[in-house]
């Protein structure tokens, strides 16, 4: 059984983008991203963090989610350059994820490539700005990624979300 939530931008101020993770109508998670510094402040259940998410590599690119302290605490990795699949290692488990292919605004995760997905999310996603920037939805959108692969791994996530 998969998990369905929904990322939605609720407004940019500051040079911030303020995204909300909800399922139904019950916000789970808040994430204020800066795009000029690729910087991400979360807040969800009482935790707030940040991060930074730094881009690496020239021909196999790779995305790396670092802690307030520079420690990184994961990385995401494409199948192929330009792919809209790949997969995110979080505090040692790895986590596939992909688009529907009848729906390029709904991100799927599995927690392995045969299984059926354990969450897919809506993305609100703005089709010009995509094609602007010439790069997959993933990587436009990878600060949501990052953010959903650290929420995976929190108690609130585990206990009343994936397993309640």
């Amino acid at each position: 059984m998969s998990l369905t939530l929904q990322w939605a931008l609720t407004t940019k101020r500051f040079g911030y983008h303020i995204y909300e993770l909800a399922k139904d109508n019950l916000q789970l998670l808040s994430l204020a991203f800066d795009p000029a510094t690729q910087t991400a402040r979360v807040d969800c259940n009482e935790t707030k963090r940040a991060f930074r998410i730094e881009k690496q590599g020239f021909f196999k690119r790779r995305i790396v989610l670092k802690n307030e302290y520079g420690v990184n605490l994961g990385e995401l990795s494409y199948e192929k350059p330009g792919a809209n699949q790949g997969f995110i290692d979080m505090n040692g488990e790895r986590f596939f994820f992909g688009l529907r292919d009848n729906n390029q605004q709904e991100l799927v995760i599995y927690k392995s490539t045969s299984e059926e997905p354990i969450l897919s999310c809506n993305l609100s996603y703005d089709k010009q700005q995509g094609e602007q920037l010439k790069q997959p939805l993933t990587e436009v959108y990878s600060h949501l990624l990052m953010a959903l692969g650290w929420f995976l791994f929190l108690p609130v996530a585990k206990e009343k979300l994936l397993f309640g």
